[in-house]
């Protein structure tokens, strides 16, 4: 599948990553381009739904398909960015998670079966949903094993992508992120030191003992591998681990963000050997699927965490 001449719909589009697909994604000649969030869209996306015919927005849940379906126009392939993001909350609250993430996904699958749409691209997540392994790099032919109602749920709905695929010849494909990060993220734990140094520049709190180790990639090639695999030519259900390989602890990223922003803070740590209930420790993910279509990762580790902070900055 190409996206030349498809029509598209993305949901979540106004989220840190679906955004930066919508950017990119119009560079690559798609018919027709419609938006789907819950919130307002990002001002740079407004301007183009003005200027642009082939480009709309609506503002929805998902879970609410009966009230939007009506406005969407013909499609060939739905990316599915939008979720309930946080490991926390789906803690605190599980049905409200598996409402949104289940049962909302669900919901946008089911359309698409019954209007004909036969590509569906899926945002998972290969942290929560592979948990705790022994097996790192984790490969995807790991048993899932999610510690966290939000890994469950996300887990739950790469299932169904795998039995739509087989019982209604959908092309289905699940690309199970490691941590991404870069500019446009108010989330995630680099953004957490940026925000806690900027209120206290002399001490930073870490959460757990700083030893939690996970894989994490720059937006920007995290973009080109889902692109690369949505674009895969093979039919049936894929997944692909898309994630930088190697993996680094809490404390290495406090450093490292301290020393973008000139500062030299005593770190302060809560204890435990996790940051809150259902984080897993150590995690790190086997990229080679990925890889056989041609991706690499681009932007180390380090030069990404400094272009996110000059970016916090500007």
């Amino acid at each position: 599948m190409s996206f030349k001449n498809k029509s598209v719909l993305i949901t979540g589009s106004s989220g840190f990553i679906g955004n930066a697909f919508f950017n990119r994604i119009i560079e690559l000649s798609p018919s027709q381009i419609q938006l789907l969030d819950i919130q307002q869209p990002k001002h740079s996306q407004q301007v183009f739904v003005d200027k642009h015919d082939n480009i709309d927005f609506i503002q929805a849940d998902i879970r609410d398909i009966n009230e939007y379906s009506h406005r969407l126009k013909s499609i060939d392939v739905i990316i599915h960015f939008a979720a309930q993001p946080s490991v926390p909350i789906s803690t605190d609250l599980p049905y409200f998670d598996f409402d949104v993430n289940v049962i909302g996904s669900m919901r946008m699958l089911e359309f698409a079966r019954k209007n004909d749409i036969d590509e569906f691209v899926f945002a998972a997540s290969g942290g929560t949903i592979y948990g705790e392994t022994d097996s790192i790099p984790t490969d995807e032919f790991e048993r899932l094993n999610p510690i966290s109602n939000y890994g469950a749920a996300k887990a739950a709905f790469e299932m169904y992508l795998r039995s739509y695929a087989s019982l209604y010849s959908m092309k289905t494909t699940s690309l199970r992120f490691g941590n991404i990060f870069g500019p446009g993220s108010t989330h995630g734990v680099m953004y957490d030191f940026y925000r806690k140094l900027k209120n206290n520049p002399d001490t930073l709190q870490i959460l757990g003992d700083g030893n939690q180790k996970k894989s994490y990639l720059y937006i920007d090639d995290c973009i080109d591998g889902f692109i690369l695999a949505a674009s895969r030519s093979d039919s049936g259900f894929q997944e692909y681990n898309l994630s930088g390989v190697n993996s680094v602890s809490v404390t290495e990223i406090a450093e490292l963000v301290s020393k973008y922003m000139g500062l030299s803070p005593r770190f302060e740590y809560t204890g435990g050997d996790r940051g809150w209930r259902g984080d897993v420790r150590f995690g790190a993910m086997d990229t080679n699927k990925i890889k056989q279509l041609g991706w690499k990762q681009r932007t180390s580790f380090e030069k990404g965490v400094s272009m996110y902070i000059q970016s916090l900055n500007m």
